[in-house]
């Protein structure tokens, strides 16, 4: 501390006028080399003792070599970044988009409100709602109600996850541009336990296997869902899901179910390349907010020809759809209100990419006894597949309604609309 005070004396002593000190041109371009000289020195001075090298230990018994106590330092801010996030559009999913913003403006006064975090998008005719979810509170809706601008002062953290929604017509494309600091990888983030949901985003610049980036507090977690898909826990270490193959990228938005509060920072110690869920193209159905998992073991031994995606029916209607990646996928199904799946009202129906049109396409009835619908903690189906050959050829069975895939509907895509009776968020705000 005295050396670091010793050389901010010299500092100010070296940036008095110099006419003080001397005259002469040739000797004030010396005096000022002399003073920059000085001004650096203090400067790299300060910034050792002052622990920008982030040596100290937090310890305020400690010391450091210069006798100052450990806790007396500060660590270097990461490297200032741009970042732009791409907002949802009609054209997928609906127009809704989980998603998380590592990269914030935390300097401007009010830049992180949402009202202007969120402006690109904050119109009537554009936006329908964001939502977030804080712990030990209710799901909060960002949006108009009568032209007024509903719960427009929330502050934007990295830490939380949010679901944006545009409105159903709106497929221009919009972004938000940020430039700020990454939050730090090592930041504490707390859960809630007793099957609470928490909502939280993932800002690590590196992708990671999910259980990899929640090992120091996978025995206390009961399920993670994200947008496209979800793994739960059943038994200490068995999941549902395929978790070995599930990666989180930077910008995820992550909701965590645990049995008790915990707390945990991400890790990240083994980097894999970037992956995301591929979307089916074959199914027609309505994404919502929220959806109920719905695990299927295919058993490859006995089903050595997988189909390429599977839609899931329930009262003639899809209720959501999945790439087949593995012999263990999982469906997010998209279920009305008080809508349960059971043997008598649900059927499967399996893709296959062949020329014919007519037998594109098989309906499995899912029997009793490989069905199970858990309620208990995280809500799931799981259904067991050993017989894909019993599955019957559309061409070859009469169609229940005209919701059905068919030949003259083999190219549906996802629609964009949310279904007739299906209430905005914003509507009980």
């Amino acid at each position: 501390m005295k050396k670091v005070i010793k050389d901010l004396a010299m500092f100010k002593l070296f940036t008095k006028p110099v006419s003080q000190y001397i005259t002469g041109k040739r000797l004030l371009v010396i005096s000022i080399s002399i003073c920059l000289l000085f001004a650096a020195s203090a400067l790299c001075s300060i910034e050792a003792h002052y622990g920008l090298n982030s040596s100290d230990a937090g310890d305020p018994d400690l010391s450091n070599p210069d006798e100052t106590p450990s806790d007396i330092g500060a660590v270097r801010m990461g490297d200032h970044q741009h970042e732009i996030y791409e907002m949802p559009t009609g054209l997928v999913s609906s127009g809704i988009k989980w998603m998380s913003f590592p990269v914030i403006n935390k300097i401007t006064a009010g830049y992180n409100v949402s009202q202007n975090f969120f402006e690109p998008i904050v119109d009537p005719d554009i936006l329908d709602w964001v939502q977030w979810k804080a712990p030990d509170t209710q799901v909060t809706s960002m949006c108009f109600i009568d032209a007024f601008l509903q719960n427009g002062d929330h502050v934007v953290t990295s830490v939380q996850g949010y679901k944006l929604k545009v409105q159903d017509d709106m497929f221009d494309e919009h972004e938000i541009v940020v430039s700020g600091y990454r939050q730090a990888p090592y930041t504490i983030i707390s859960l809630k336990g007793s099957g609470e949901e928490n909502w939280i985003g993932y800002f690590c610049k590196e992708s990671s296997n999910v259980l990899d980036a929640f090992s120091p507090i996978l025995t206390k977690i009961t399920s993670i869902t994200t947008q496209y898909w979800s793994i739960t826990q059943i038994f200490p270490g068995v999941w549902l899901g395929n978790g070995g193959e599930r990666v989180l990228n930077d910008k995820d938005m992550v909701i965590v179910k645990c049995t008790e509060d915990c707390s945990f920072s991400w890790n990240n110690n083994k980097p894999v390349p970037p992956k995301s869920k591929e979307l089916p193209k074959e199914f027609t159905y309505t994404e919502k907010p929220d959806y109920t998992p719905v695990y299927i073991d295919l058993d490859q031994a006995k089903n050595p020809n997988l189909p390429t995606e599977i839609g899931l029916y329930v009262n003639g209607v899809c209720k959501g759809a999945v790439v087949v990646d593995s012999p263990e996928i999982n469906i997010c199904a998209y279920l009305d209100t008080n809508e349960t799946i059971t043997e008598e009202n649900s059927q499967l129906v399996f893709y296959y990419p062949v020329k014919s049109a007519g037998d594109q396409r098989s309906i499995y009835h899912i029997k009793g006894k490989s069905l199970q619908h858990n309620t208990e903690g995280s809500e799931y189906y799981a259904i067991k597949i050993y017989d894909l050959d019993n599955a019957i050829p559309v061409s070859s069975t009469a169609m229940l309604s005209q919701k059905y895939p068919n030949s003259q509907n083999a190219d549906g895509k996802v629609k964009n609309k949310l279904a007739q009776g299906v209430k905005s968020p914003c509507a009980e705000v």
